[in-house]
Formats: structure tokens, sequence, C-alpha cells
């Protein structure tokens, strides 16, 4: 399953991929001394196909974390309960309204109104958000199946297909998701997106989100199979870096995600977050596990 795809200038996707848990059960000790554990994502991981052993075991690992972004497409209602009797208060549930991934059971009915491929994630198509019944199917149906699961928000990824097709159609076609989306739950993330987001502050319209998350500000991803990182680049860093204050500047949050092994470049974003009055969490994989 994937998150985040990005600006192509930086071929940064974020992808979420339902992987198989390696050796049955995924490692969740990415607590180093310096992640505040206020905000971890957790949306790689098939949670429906865990034991119940092995659930319990995954509930209390994610639920040192104040904040946890999950895909409770495949946690019941009873189970995102247990999370939050532990330090979890706020539970995000992934939603991808801007591409349409085939291992989802709407794929065939959707499938026709995809506008292309999507770099680095073979298995997903980007979708025409302007198509009013996908926009109907994503508001009636998907998220408050989401909705009734006990959630506190939603983590929307793929807004990025207006990076790639910058029609007003597709703008709007977002911007009416989004708003069905908040009717429904308080918080709304956009994951990347910057191009829309920024669009929506220079119009001054409505924003139908209330935060950003952002992938790859201080790290980026070289090997999405071999889970590969180094460190960003100058530019990257200052352009995500000055769209992040600008979002602040207009009251959204902001959340940004790396992925890196190395201790001085995960320090440096939970640091530099801190400073920033964003909230960071760091992987060591691009699945997210």
């Amino acid at each position: 399953m994937k998150i985040f795809k990005k600006r192509i200038a930086i071929v940064l996707t974020l992808g979420i991929l339902l992987g198989a848990i390696a050796g049955g059960m995924f490692s969740c000790k990415s607590a180093a001394a310096s992640d505040p554990k206020d905000y971890g994502v957790f949306i790689g991981v098939d949670y429906n196909s865990l034991s119940a052993k092995k659930k319990d075991s995954y509930i209390k690992k994610i639920g040192t974390y104040k904040e946890v972004v999950i895909d409770a497409s495949y946690w019941t209602k009873a189970d995102i309960k247990k999370l939050k009797k532990l330090k979890t208060k706020k539970v995000y549930s992934y939603i991808n309204i801007g591409s349409i991934e085939n291992f989802r059971s709407y794929y065939k009915k959707f499938e026709s109104y995809t506008l292309g491929d999507y770099e680095n994630w073979p298995e997903e198509r980007w979708m025409d958000v302007s198509y009013k019944k996908w926009q109907t199917y994503v508001i009636n149906t998907l998220a408050p199946k989401l909705s009734k699961k006990g959630i506190d928000g939603f983590f929307v990824d793929n807004c990025d297909v207006y990076y790639h097709y910058r029609k007003t159609g597709i703008y709007n076609g977002l911007s009416s998701i989004l708003k069905g989306l908040r009717k429904l739950e308080s918080v709304v993330i956009i994951n990347g997106g910057d191009t829309y987001v920024s669009k929506v502050i220079s119009k001054k319209d409505k924003k139908y989100f209330t935060a950003v998350n952002q992938e790859c500000v201080y790290t980026v991803i070289k090997d999405f199979e071999k889970d590969k990182f180094q460190k960003q680049t100058k530019d990257e860093t200052d352009y995500f870096v000055s769209y992040l204050d600008k979002c602040k500047k207009n009251k959204i949050n902001v959340y940004i995600l790396e992925y890196t092994k190395s201790k001085s470049l995960k320090n440096k974003a939970y640091k530099n977050a801190k400073n920033k009055g964003w909230k960071a969490y760091v992987s060591k994989k691009v699945q997210l596990t």
C-alpha cells in the first residue's frame, strides 16, 4: 500500500505497500533516545493477517506513541479501542483519494476512470478526482466505514494528483472530497500534496484540512526495494522547510516523515522538528512497518 507521492522533481513518493511481515512480525524498534514518540506512522503491516497474540503485541508496541497513523481498513473497532487505552490518544486512518490500488475491493469499479501509471508503484494508478461518482464513493461509502471504527481523523494520501494533472477539475475535485472528509472528522491531514496546499493558501480558499504531513524533508529514498536512503539535497530541504513554515503561518499543523538508518540524520530531523513546532517520525523502512 502506499503513501505519499510527491513532486517528480525529487522523485519522492511515499508508498505504503501492504507488506508481508518478515518473520511473521514486524519490528517497532524505532524508539531511539531522540524519538519523542509523539507521532508514528504504521501503515505498512498487513494487520488483519496477524494472529490474535501478535495483534496484541503489535498494539502494545505502537501504543507507546501519542498519535498514530494506521490503515483502519484492516482494523476492527475493538482493536482501535484497545490501542487508545494505552498512551495513544489519537488514531488517524490512511485513506487514498488521489490514486487507486489494484488490491482494493473497489478497484475494478473505478479503474476506467484512472489517469495514468504511478511511478514506482506498479499496482497503483492516478485517479480522476473530478469524477463525481468517485467523490461520492469516497465521501459516502469509503470514509464513513473508517470513521465508524472510532478513529480521530484521516491521513489523506495522493493529493499530489494535482501536481501531475494541474487542471481546475482536479483541484476542485480534491477540495470537494476533503470537504466531505472534514464533515466526518475534526482532523484531516494531507500527506504530501504541496502543490495543492500551496494553491489553497495563495487563493485564500477555505481549507478543508487541518494539517500536512511532508515526507523526505531531510532525507531521501534512494532505493525503494532495498530500503536505501541518503541525505536530502539542500535545495529540496530549503524548499520544504519554506513550504512548511508557510503552512504553519497559515495555522496548518505540520508533521514530517523521514526515512533513514543514520543516527545523525534521525537526530537532526527530530531536533529541527521540535524547534519548528512540528511533529516528526523517522522510519528505517519504506513500508512503514
